[in-house]
């Protein structure tokens, strides 16, 4: 089995068109969880679309987040109820709900070499292609994404980036560590806990787009924020997994 974790925040708009592209081609037998961390009214249309998927035929789960504690922490709460819920899980796949990531992606990173422990879907190979961003934007996501992985010796050319796959084993790893930091920042700290178990990530290129509706929920202070969260990664970089 394949399982599909998406995280999801005020975000009721957008889902229901991601699973309706992804239906096309997503096995019945494999599992999605969505782990909502939005207000009571908002998670009821989250937990009414997730109603209305599962009568389609499609094995899903919800999850009612912490009200806006960390996108990390809302993988995470899904990874580990997958592991204690079901014994054949092969591969989890990590993608985010507002339509950045293209349905076609998702399918590719879950079809990838069976072989790979640990995949990023990367903004930033060579036939990758990122739409709709403003300069600044794009600015600051490739000094991150030069930076981050300079400073933690990861080979990556999108370390910062949401749609990944885990085996079995990188996902076990995982689970065995508490969470540093919230934001996106957390999946740096994600490679940097899988390279110290010797996994290093593949990188398969996505066309990365515009939020298919709504807004983001990255603050200027959720920035600020991820910098902060960057000198504690850069403090754990020594840590080896037990």
């Amino acid at each position: 089995m394949i399982a599909l974790i998406i995280p999801t925040y005020n975000e009721s708009k957008s889902l229901p068109i991601l699973l309706e592209r992804l239906a096309k081609d997503w096995h019945k037998q494999d599992m999605i969880v969505v782990v909502d961390d939005s207000e009571k009214d908002e998670y009821l249309k989250t937990e009414k679309i997730i109603d209305d998927f599962s009568n389609s035929g499609f094995l899903i789960h919800i999850i009612e987040g912490q009200l806006k504690n960390g996108r990390g922490a809302a993988v995470l709460s899904a990874m580990k109820f997958l592991l204690e819920t079901n014994k054949e899980i092969k591969f989890i796949i990590e993608a985010d709900a507002d339509g950045s990531h293209q349905s076609e992606d998702i399918l590719s990173i879950k079809n990838y070499d069976a072989s790979a422990d640990f995949v990023i879907g990367s903004r930033y190979r060579e036939e990758s292609l990122i739409i709709g961003w403003s300069f600044s934007r794009r600015l600051l996501s490739r000094v991150l994404n030069t930076l981050i992985p300079r400073i933690l010796r990861i080979g990556t050319t999108d370390i910062t980036n949401g749609l990944r796959r885990y085996s079995l084993k990188a996902t076990k790893i995982l689970c065995s560590y508490k969470i540093q930091n919230k934001g996106f920042i957390y999946l740096s700290e994600q490679a940097l806990y899988l390279k110290h178990a010797k996994i290093h990530p593949k990188e398969i290129p996505i066309i990365f787009a515009p939020r298919i509706a709504g807004k983001s929920s990255v603050t200027k202070r959720d920035l600020v924020n991820s910098f902060i969260g960057l000198i504690r990664v850069w403090k754990l970089r020594k840590i080896s997994y037990d």
